[in-house]
């Protein structure tokens, strides 16, 4: 060819772009599963937000029990907040440096080539640390205590 692009470098081309093509539908897919859990998430975190703060739902429970269960619920709500705010991103096709580009297809590219799905699995992956967490210190409550947290 004239222009010095061969048969190959078309070849390459194509399957970088269809790498990127399916990165993004796996990312739709990701987002959307996200979004979904974090609804649900949203609806078991107010009531449990609420049993730590509220003294007659902690009665009989040692003042470090408190503290952790609130402690872990406090987290919990951070993570939810980074959470959204890469949710965020993906759906009103928020770019690098904060611009909302005009093209979803480019904003979607950029956000898998990008950090923020590793930065999504990293807020996922504390989410279910944490309910592991609570999971344990309603067992030792439970234990102690002789009734449920």
């Amino acid at each position: 060819m004239a222009f010095g692009v061969g048969i190959g470098d078309l070849l390459d081309l194509l399957d970088r772009g269809l790498d990127l093509y399916d990165k993004i539908k796996h990312r739709e897919e990701i987002i959307k599963e996200t979004a979904d859990r974090m609804t649900t998430l949203k609806n078991y975190l107010k009531p449990l937000k609420d049993f730590t703060e509220n003294r007659k739902g902690l009665n009989g429970k040692r003042p470090d029990q408190i503290t952790e269960l609130k402690r872990i619920v406090g987290n919990i709500e951070e993570d939810v907040q980074h959470i959204n705010a890469i949710l965020e991103k993906w759906y009103k096709n928020i770019g690098p440096g904060g611009f909302e580009l005009r093209f979803p297809f480019v904003a979607q590219a950029l956000f898998s080539l990008g950090s923020s799905p590793e930065q999504l699995q990293k807020f996922t992956g504390n989410l279910e640390r944490r309910k592991v967490d609570i999971s344990i210190r309603c067992k030792c409550c439970s234990a102690l205590v002789g009734s449920s947290c």
